[in-house]
């Protein structure tokens, strides 16, 4: 079967979440993303309940000789933890990896009510000696070879369910920019996707009865908070209302309307990531530009065998003031990146590399 890719025309490329939809960079990124050990948060059911038994799915690439597949857990933050092995499934071919990707499960007993449960996935891998150690760990989805390192996961075992008037709900989505600028006002522009086309949150307020009158009970607003970009997916300010939408005095006064009308407010709330202009990015961007990690011979050399340690032979290493490397180090293991560039990640290397050095 012949497969043909089109080119997406400029006028509809936006990149909401970065450059995923041109093959050069997103094919990829999803075959780094499938090798190793992951888990992904993937469980059933999704949002568990007081007394479920959960089942967990982890997933380990053909290329890993694993020996097996541990879930450990704390119901009292890590005081102590309990561990499970995981158990095989079905393996399933992928042809971007080409190679299998095993399937493996656990299941989570059922908790209490109240119950704040945290949790690791990490698989043991044959034949490689560590100090005393004859197994080699490597955590999911960080890959890190040390639990401090880890993700963690988590889950709450609360009672709260979803609010009865939901049941009834229509909602309608309204695309803050793309809704309406306000009577008397005129669109910004209409011609690029990408860019804002002017809408308003005075827009919304003069449709209010509009909405109501065609059926509906509630709104649901695309983000409003301070955001560079037209559709406001990329926050960079959770305390300011986006300017170009309007004031906190207009969110005010469209909920109260709202409200005056039997029309529900809901607020699209985008937590698990920020724009580039956040902040708290913004500044620790700085810093690392500016207090980059500069080592001697002794101390590269007390970080290399350190990191040999963690995640094998084979390391290289660029030393140097370079803001393009995060802080001024990167490591590789063959062609894969450790702890650069994620911005998360750059205390605890930092903090790494100072015990180290110490």
């Amino acid at each position: 079967m012949k497969m043909t890719f089109s080119k997406i025309p400029e006028y509809l490329s936006d990149h909401t979440f970065g450059d995923l939809d041109d093959l050069s960079v997103g094919a990829p990124f999803l075959r780094e993303r499938l090798r190793g050990v992951h888990h992904f948060g993937r469980k059933t059911p999704l949002v568990p309940k007081p007394g479920e038994a959960v089942t967990l799915y982890a997933y380990s690439s053909s290329d890993l000789p694993v020996k097996d597949l541990w879930l450990r857990f704390s119901i009292n933050d890590w005081r102590d933890y309990t561990e499970i092995p995981f158990e095989p499934a079905e393996p399933g071919w992928d042809t971007l990896l080409w190679g299998w990707i095993n399937e493996w499960r656990a299941q989570l007993p059922a908790q209490p009510a109240g119950t704040f449960l945290r949790y690791q996935v990490y698989a043991r891998l044959p034949g490689i000696k560590i100090g005393a150690l004859e197994d080699k760990l490597l955590y999911a989805d960080s890959q890190s070879a040390q639990s401090s390192a880890a993700d963690q996961f988590a889950i709450w075992y609360g009672e709260d369910g979803l609010p009865e008037w939901s049941r009834s709900a229509r909602i309608y989505q309204i695309f803050v920019d793309r809704f309406s600028p306000g009577e008397g006002r005129e669109w910004l522009q209409q011609e690029n996707l990408t860019r804002p086309f002017g809408g308003t949150l005075r827009g919304v307020i003069d449709k209010l009865a509009y909405i109501r009158d065609l059926g509906f009970n509630a709104l649901w607003l695309t983000p409003i908070f301070a955001s560079p970009s037209h559709h406001g997916y990329d926050t960079s300010d959770y305390l300011r209302i986006e300017p170009r939408f309007g004031t906190l005095a207009d969110f005010d006064e469209l909920v109260s309307k709202a409200h005056a009308l039997g029309l529900r407010v809901i607020l699209d709330f985008v937590a698990n990531h920020v724009s580039d202009q956040h902040p708290a990015l913004r500044e620790a961007l700085k810093a690392e530009v500016t207090s980059a990690i500069e080592l001697t011979d002794s101390e590269k050399d007390k970080l290399r065998k350190r990191l040999a340690a963690e995640y094998g032979e084979g390391l290289t290493f660029s030393f140097g003031v370079d803001p393009s490397l995060m802080g001024g180090l990167r490591v590789r293991v063959g062609d894969r990146l450790i702890d650069n560039s994620v911005a998360t990640r750059l205390a605890t290397l930092r903090e790494s590399i100072a015990t180290v050095v110490r």
